[in-house]
This record gives C-alpha cells, structure tokens and sequence, in this order.
C-alpha cells in the first residue's frame, strides 16, 4: 500500500485462460494504491480472507 499524487498502470499479460481478455490503461491521482496477491488456493479460504480484508 502507498500514497501517491499520480497512479498509472496498463494491463500487460493475461496470466489466466478463462479470464476475459480487455486492455486497460488508466490513470489516478491522489490515491491509495493497494496491490492484492490472489492464488487459486485462496478460493478456499474466500470467506476466511474476505473477513481479514
């Protein structure tokens, strides 16, 4: 998590199969930016980790 005055970000790769394919590129100032780590094995645990979030 950081603070910043200007966020940019573009997709780069679509790292799973059944995911939607879209290009996105967008951009944001004076946010919070937040990098969440998901791994199938977490859909397990959903309701586990959703309750920590």
């Amino acid at each position: 998590m950081f603070d910043t005055e200007d966020f940019w970000y573009k997709k780069f790769s679509k790292t799973v199969d059944s995911a939607e394919t879209c290009e996105v590129e967008k951009s944001t100032t004076d946010s919070l930016v937040i990098f969440l780590n998901v791994e199938k094995e977490d859909e397990d645990q959903r309701i586990e980790l959703l309750k920590r979030l």
